[in-house]
């Protein structure tokens, strides 16, 4: 190696060594390496390339260079300081996953934040959610202790969170029997009447039309106080009340009770909020033609 090849190269170390993104260089500089054959892309800066052909004819000579990179890079952050620092922010982050019905797709976001959808994820974070930025820079810096920590603060409670689950099911369990029930009520059909295949598929519009109704609740809702999970489970609590309500006029009629059947329009929820956002669709609609 030359004078002039020995500057090239620590130049393209140097550059890497101060890069933001070094990391995402490195993984990028160990995927030419895998793929010997594999042209380089036209984003690809020139120190990158120079690394690449250096490590194409030197794999072990450049892996020792990449693995004093990380050390440098790593030696400059102080994982426990900043653990210590940002307690309160940590302790705040884990209470947002432990609420959270399936908080591991934030946690392999993190573990694989170098990837183009994880940083998506990351990048949209907001409200209280922002918080959870304050995992990443562990994460980064040692995935072992990041796990170790994951461990520690979240599995801790995966018995409580396995019971939420089984209690979530149950209430799913008794709704769904409940709007089977209805279903069969406003359609005059006994428990044991086999449904038509367009029977089948209004009771499915019916059930989709809740799940969808239940979203818009949420997005409407949710604030700086409620998350849209609390929000969420807001609109199901009122839901199976208006459920069982309506059941039990139904069931007072088959003892004798006068009720108008046409009057009953279940569940009301559903219907508020998915007329609103006919409205608002119509007007969007009418909007659009207008600005043609």
């Amino acid at each position: 190696m030359t004078d002039k090849d020995y500057e090239e190269l620590a130049d393209a170390l140097q550059t890497l060594c101060d890069s933001s993104n070094w990391r995402k260089s490195i993984s990028s500089i160990r995927n030419y390496l895998r793929n010997p054959g594999k042209p380089f892309s036209a984003s690809v800066s020139p120190h990158t390339r120079l690394l690449v052909d250096f490590g194409r004819k030197n794999p072990e000579a450049l892996e020792r260079l990449l693995t004093l990179v990380f050390r440098i890079r790593r030696h400059e952050f102080d994982l426990e300081t900043y653990m210590t620092e940002n307690k309160e922010k940590i302790d705040k982050a884990f209470e947002i996953l432990n609420k959270m019905d399936r908080p591991m797709r934030t946690i392999n976001s993190f573990m694989d934040i170098d990837g183009a959808a994880a940083k998506r994820r990351v990048d949209n974070l907001r409200g209280e959610m922002a918080v959870l930025e304050v995992l990443i820079p562990i994460a980064k810096a040692s995935m072992t202790r990041f796990r170790q920590l994951v461990d520690i603060r979240l599995f801790a409670n995966r018995e409580r969170m396995e019971s939420a689950r089984e209690e979530y099911l149950k209430v799913y369990s008794r709704r769904r029997v409940a709007q089977n029930k209805l279903f069969r009520y406003l359609n005059h059909l006994q428990y044991n009447d086999e449904l038509s295949d367009k029977q089948k598929q209004a009771f499915k519009e019916i059930t989709s039309e809740a799940s969808h109704a239940a979203g818009l609740y949420a997005q409407k809702y949710s604030n700086e106080n409620m998350s849209k999970s609390e929000a969420r489970e807001k609109f199901w609590q009122e839901y199976d009340r208006d459920l069982i309500s309506t059941i039990r006029i139904l069931e007072a009629e088959k003892k004798g009770a006068k009720i108008v059947r046409e009057n009953i329009r279940f569940p009301r929820i559903v219907d508020k909020l998915l007329e609103v956002e006919k409205r608002t669709v119509k007007l969007q609609k009418l909007q659009s033609r207008f600005k043609k």
